[in-house]
């Protein structure tokens, strides 16, 4: 009886003293990582000079990263409408975050907030660092690229919509865009060809061209090459061009390349005009990873309209 109280009092006294222990080991574990996520964030600051926010968590890697990326992850309420916007029939409902993460030089940032994350990558974009597109931008790029496509397909169907009633009008259109370039152009007779649209002259170079002005999903054929080819044959032009608004075949294509027929397709021909004549056609986007950035305001479309930031 004896030894059983004094067991039951040393738990009774041990089981305190074995809590308080973890608590003071884990107290001092805290205060160790905050003190070191401090001096990395530091270290980073006087490496950089971008100062991160407290809630930013650390990690010096040994070695600098081979492959700099980043990736961004964006808060939702717990219990969400369709839209993503709080579901306020519940009384207990929070915003949920998951860290976005950078992988630069040698350090691993992780921070809760997308838009802390955004604003630290473009600093650092800013200050020369290398870093890829994330997975976000890399789809605004492709939906520019979609866009420049579309932009390229309506200044097209302008130029169709314009000259395909009138193939004359557009040999005359062709010839200007050469003499703006520096040729002397020629357009034939149309009632007697000679299978060519224009003669250009410049200095000794000599070219026939053909024109053809199609809708732009319409392919030419390696006949219509061949035709050209042929009229060459007499005319013993240095130069063989053939000029259109739509493209070409892979067979026309290969026949071009192995008689050296120069050929411009619709996109060439856009290209063209809005470097040598007075008629831009729309502008179209660079290539410059900085245009694909993303902004705050991009940010809207991936985060709940009823979180703000």
């Amino acid at each position: 009886m004896v030894a059983i109280l004094y067991f039951v009092l040393g738990v009774t006294i041990a089981t305190p003293i074995a809590l308080a222990a973890i608590f003071i080991r884990r107290a001092y574990q805290e205060a160790a990582r905050r003190k070191q996520q401090r001096l990395w964030r530091e270290e980073f600051q006087a490496a950089t000079g971008i100062q991160l926010p407290p809630n930013t968590v650390m990690e010096k890697l040994p070695n600098p990263s081979a492959y700099p990326n980043f990736s961004l992850r964006f808060p939702r309420w717990e219990y969400g409408n369709r839209d993503g916007t709080r579901d306020k029939r519940r009384n207990y409902n929070g915003i949920i975050y998951v860290n976005s993460e950078l992988y630069v030089s040698c350090w691993h940032i992780s921070m809760p907030r997308p838009w802390d994350m955004l604003d630290l990558v473009r600093e650092l974009r800013e200050k020369g660092y290398s870093i890829p597109l994330c997975a976000e931008e890399q789809e605004k790029k492709r939906q520019k690229k979609d866009q420049l496509s579309n932009v390229e397909a309506l200044s097209l169907k302008d130029i169709v919509r314009e000259y395909e009633p009138s193939p004359t009008e557009f040999e005359e259109f062709c010839a200007s865009l050469f003499r703006s370039m520096g040729y002397r152009a020629k357009v034939t007779p149309k009632s007697n060809d000679g299978g060519y649209d224009i003669y250009l002259s410049r200095g000794h170079l000599t070219a026939i061209a053909e024109c053809k002005c199609y809708a732009l999903d319409h392919k030419i054929g390696r006949p219509a090459i061949q035709k050209l080819v042929g009229a060459n044959m007499i005319k013993q032009a240095s130069k063989m061009l053939f000029i259109t608004t739509s493209s070409f075949s892979a067979p026309a294509e290969a026949y071009a390349a192995e008689t050296g027929v120069k050929l411009v397709d619709g996109r060439q021909l856009l290209a063209l005009v809005e470097k040598y004549m007075e008629r831009p056609v729309r502008k179209q986007y660079g290539d410059t990873d900085q245009e694909y950035w993303l902004t705050r305001e991009d940010l809207r479309k991936y985060i709940p309209s009823d979180i703000g930031f």
